[in-house]
């Protein structure tokens, strides 16, 4: 072509390339036109997903689905009935409480005792799900789908808009989710009345008992107790932490989460110098971040490589280098680290703890845009590595942040509904601000009913912000009552959502009796005050 027209641009494209642009980008071409339709392996059965997660468990990055299942007698028969008695249901709780054991324990249960349903599991490969579940599902069959860590799926619309198919048999959705992100996971269910169950962290003597039982054995007291310190009622890291223990016999090992974090990943890796690779760690940082990375489309990715001066080839080569290494998967041209708790550690190693990558080039590009990325890679940090310590490291790249956009109302508030326990100086003085300069109200008729799903899909974002800093208790908790009912004073139209946002954000909870209800003590003496002093509000 060029000898004929030397002005033609070339681009030749290989039998290999062509294959996998065709499975990953045009499979609608491939079944309409070649009649092949492409299963993605994201359907599976129970068997096959415990396989696979099992598979990371042998190679000691993640813990194992078929050790015993203790404790969650009561949560599994209330998993049971919802299976009876609802269509979707919701299981939420922190990350590590065993989530994912208890709701294969229950199902198992459930379709030995009711033959004519059948079970599937979705194992997420970052491609859409609709034609998978197409080829595995019949119409006039009874199944049961569950979606693990549902806040991570962005198809999720995708599997209810199958179950709204017509069909004759039933189809019952199983979700978990993290605790911070129900709200998100909340709303795209919103319209089909979910069932939520909460599973709470067990205790220590609970934990005990696992880490004593078989495969593990940790019988040594001053071990035992070592393992409940970092694990905090996380049972993950509870197993993770007696592995590395029975394999080392080091105590030590054990008092610093970061450290056991360092040691347990690398001793699974027999080549330490590529784990401890800049190159490699940084990848994995960026890839832990952004969750699903599509290495295939380099127009979509090489400017986010320019930002962390990575070229697009070394970054196509290391993705080869660390699937061989088994710390991430390629599927479909998308790279994603294999584990969860592998992928906090990344993100929290290479952004906070080496800063091997700038956590402000980070948020200046990319928080306006992907808050969700943010929340699920800052509050899992938090909650392994520690409040304080994630926060010593972040700190000072929030304020600038902050301080940049600080004229910016929707910024602001986007700010410190994720960063808001970081700053809290810095956001009580905005919403004073804010509100003290709202005008006084024409009308104070004030209207406090409300309907349940009013404020489902769309919420005020100073009434979010403050039902944020309602969750838990602190020296300003009294001030922030306050405020609230200031807001309301001033603006009588929000009186009902600031109704349901008290009403949502301080009903009664198990850690309430800790502090002897001082949350909810604060707001009646609050109440209890307008009312004497005749305030029309409060009345």
């Amino acid at each position: 072509a060029r000898s004929y027209n030397p002005s033609v641009n070339v681009q030749i494209y290989s039998l290999d390339t062509i294959a996998m642009n065709l499975s990953t980008s045009y499979k609608d071409l491939v079944r309409d036109y070649l009649q092949l339709p492409i299963d993605s392996g994201q359907v599976v059965s129970i068997d096959t997903f415990i396989d696979e997660y099992d598979q990371k468990a042998l190679q000691g990055i993640s813990t194992s689905l078929n050790n015993k299942f203790f404790h969650r007698e009561n949560e599994k028969d209330e998993l049971i009935h919802s299976l009876h008695s609802s269509e979707f249901t919701i299981i939420v709780g922190s990350p590590g409480v065993g989530k994912t054991k208890l709701v294969l324990e229950s199902i198992k249960e459930f379709i030995s005792a009711n033959t004519d349903y059948h079970a599937f599991c979705i194992s997420y490969k970052s491609c859409d799900l609709l034609e998978d579940l197409d080829m595995h599902l019949d119409t006039d069959k009874n199944y049961i789908v569950f979606i693990d860590d549902a806040n991570r799926n962005d198809r999720l619309r995708q599997i209810i808009g199958f179950k709204n198919k017509v069909r004759t048999g039933k189809l019952k959705i199983v979700v978990t989710v993290r605790d911070y992100a129900l709200g998100e996971v909340r709303q795209v269910f919103i319209e089909n009345a979910p069932n939520i169950i909460p599973i709470s962290k067990l205790d220590d003597p609970q934990i005990v008992d696992i880490i004593e039982s078989k495969p593990f054995k940790i019988l040594n007291k001053d071990f035992q107790d070592a393992i409940l310190s970092v694990a905090n009622g996380n049972v993950r890291i509870a197993i993770m932490a007696a592995v590395y223990a029975k394999q080392t016999q080091d105590l030590k090992a054990l008092s610093y989460l970061s450290d056991l974090f360092d040691k347990y990943y690398a001793s699974l890796i027999s080549d330490t110098e590529e784990f401890e690779s800049e190159l490699n760690l940084k990848c994995l940082g960026l890839i832990s971040f952004f969750r699903n990375i599509q290495y295939s489309n380099r127009e979509l990715l090489e400017p986010i490589l320019n930002l962390f001066h990575i070229t697009y080839e070394s970054f196509v080569d290391t993705t080869q280098i660390l699937d061989k290494l088994e710390l991430v998967e390629l599927n479909y041209g998308y790279v994603k680290i294999i584990e969860q708790n592998l992928s906090t550690y990344f993100f929290y190693r290479c952004f906070l703890k080496d800063k091997l990558l700038s956590f402000s080039t980070l948020l200046d590009n990319y928080f306006h845009s992907h808050e969700s990325n943010f929340r699920e890679a800052v509050i899992p940090s938090n909650n392994i590595f520690g409040y304080e310590n994630v926060m010593n490291f972040i700190l000072p790249d929030i304020k600038k942040y902050y301080r940049t956009h600080q004229e910016d109302h929707d910024k602001c508030l986007q700010v410190f509904s994720l960063f808001a326990y970081y700053m809290l100086v810095e956001c009580m003085e905005f919403l004073y601000v804010y509100i003290s300069n709202l005008p006084e109200p024409s009308s104070t008729d004030y209207i406090v009913d409300y309907n349940e799903n009013d404020y489902s899909y769309t919420q005020d974002g100073i009434l979010k912000l403050i039902g944020l800093l309602l969750e838990h208790p602190s020296k300003n908790f009294s001030n922030v009552i306050a405020l609230a009912i200031e807001y309301g004073r001033k603006i009588p139209d929000k009186t009902p959502e600031l109704t349901h946002t008290l009403k949502s954000s301080l009903e009664f909870r198990r850690k309430d009796e800790n502090s002897r209800f001082y949350r909810q003590r604060t707001l009646f003496e609050n109440l209890i005050g307008g009312l004497k002093n005749e305030e029309n509000l409060q009345t």
